[in-house]
C-alpha cells in the first residue's frame, strides 16, 4: 500500500513538491530497492513491480539532470544480493519501456531520456551481463523456482528491453 501511495505522489503531485521533498523521495526509492522488499522468492511479483514503478516514475522526471547518481546506485544495489540484483534488473528493463511508451513524456524530454539511456547502455549491459553470469554459475540456475533462476529471467528480460 505504501508503494502505491508513493506511485500516486510521483505521478500526480511531483511538480508541486519542493526540491527537498523530491530529493527525499529519490533516497526513499533507493532505500526501498535495497531494503523494502522481502527476500527474492518470498516477495510477490506485483510488489517488486510497484517499487520499480515508483523509481521509474521519478527517473522519468529527474534523471539524468537532478538524479545524477541513479546508475551508480543501481550498480551498488545489484551487489547487495539476489533480491536487489533482481530489482536492479527489473529497473533496467522498465526504464527503456517507460521512456519509449509513456504518453506523458514530451518529445524533447523523451529525446533527453533516450540519449542518456543510450550513453549509459555499455554500463547497463555490463551490469546485466555480470548479474546474468553470476546467477548462471550458481547451482540450480536452470532448475526454476530458485533465486538464481529468477535473476536469470530478469536479466534476459532486461537485455530484451535494452
Amino acid at each position: 500500500f505504501a508503494f502505491q501511495l508513493r506511485a500516486h505522489l510521483v505521478e500526480q503531485r511531483w511538480e508541486a513538491l519542493p526540491p527537498t521533498a523530491k530529493a527525499s523521495l529519490r533516497q526513499e526509492a533507493l532505500f526501498a530497492l535495497a531494503n523494502g522488499t522481502r527476500p527474492l522468492m518470498a516477495e510477490a511479483r506485483f510488489v517488486k513491480e510497484k517499487v520499480v514503478q515508483v523509481v521509474v516514475g521519478i527517473a522519468r522526471r529527474e534523471w539524468p539532470e537532478e538524479w545524477t547518481d541513479l546508475l551508480p546506485a543501481l550498480r551498488e544495489l545489484s551487489q547487495m544480493g539476489d533480491t536487489q540484483g533482481e530489482l536492479a534488473l527489473l529497473l533496467i528493463r522498465a526504464l527503456p519501456e517507460d521512456f519509449i511508451n509513456s504518453p506523458s513524456i514530451s518529445v524533447r524530454r523523451r529525446q533527453v531520456l533516450l540519449a542518456s539511456l543510450t550513453a549509459a547502455l555499455p554500463d547497463l549491459l555490463d551490469l546485466t551481463s555480470s548479474l546474468l553470469v553470476g546467477a548462471m554459475r550458481r547451482p540450480g540456475a536452470w532448475g526454476g523456482g530458485t533465486e538464481s533462476a529468477a535473476v536469470v529471467d530478469a536479466a534476459l528480460a532486461a537485455v530484451e528491453a535494452l
